[in-house]
């Protein structure tokens, strides 16, 4: 017996609808934001942003079968994703979102915090946000999205890998995964962790020896 009568998760529903196409709108203010974002901290970083459908929100909501306000407590409704190719260019646009954006804290989740130290696996960083101001690197946010709830992702593009094409495929499958499968995955996951920290070092290195290299007088 459900908890939420159908009558009622028809009304919810209906609710969203009336509301899709606001959150269409968030995901392509907040696509602009972070693609102009990017270029600043994470040049060539992937931006990916989208509103959920309603078949999703349907799914969802009746699934969970819990939801008394779902256009409140679903945060969700609009999300985006930035994928870096460095672990520092992720602090750099976390730190970007934290200063123009009001941040949930209780819904929020540096996935990262919550692994053990001989842990590996999903990283990425979540933050569900509204808007702090009408205007965010010249990119104009209507009033109707002032108090809209959106999450936005971060990670590197070994994160997302992993995430991409291990996590939800292990861990939100209706079946039973093997437990052998699992260690496997932790296995490439700290591989791609591994990786992560290698290149990070490689481009420090790189980058340093490219501006000490400029100002050093030809030997003619």
């Amino acid at each position: 017996m459900p908890k939420i009568t159908i009558q009622t998760q028809k009304k919810h529903i209906e609710d969203f609808e009336k509301e899709h196409s606001s959150y269409i709108t968030y995901a392509e203010v907040l696509k602009k934001i972070l693609e102009k974002a990017v270029n600043i901290y994470a040049p060539l970083g992937v931006i990916q942003a989208r509103a959920k459908t309603i078949a999703s929100f349907s799914e969802k909501i009746i699934r969970k079968d819990k939801y008394i306000k779902p256009l409140e407590e679903v945060t969700d409704l609009c999300g985006a994703r930035v994928i870096c190719h460095f672990s520092s260019q992720v602090i750099k646009i976390c730190e970007f979102i934290r200063e123009n954006f009001e941040v949930d804290e209780l819904n929020s989740l540096d996935v990262k915090s919550r692994l053990n130290v001989g842990e590996f696996g999903y990283r990425s960083v979540h933050y569900i946000v509204t808007p702090r101001q009408a205007k965010i690197l010249d990119v104009d946010i209507p009033q109707e999205l002032w108090s809209l709830k959106a999450e936005i992702q971060v990670r590197t593009f070994n994160e997302h890998i992993w995430a991409d094409v291990f996590h939800d495929r292990i861990y939100k499958t209706p079946i039973e995964i093997p437990s052998e499968w699992k260690r496997e995955a932790a296995r490439l996951a700290a591989i791609l962790e591994n990786a992560d920290n290698s290149f990070l070092k490689m481009s420090g290195i790189i980058d340093q020896l490219t501006i000490n290299y400029l100002p050093t007088p030809h030997p003619d």
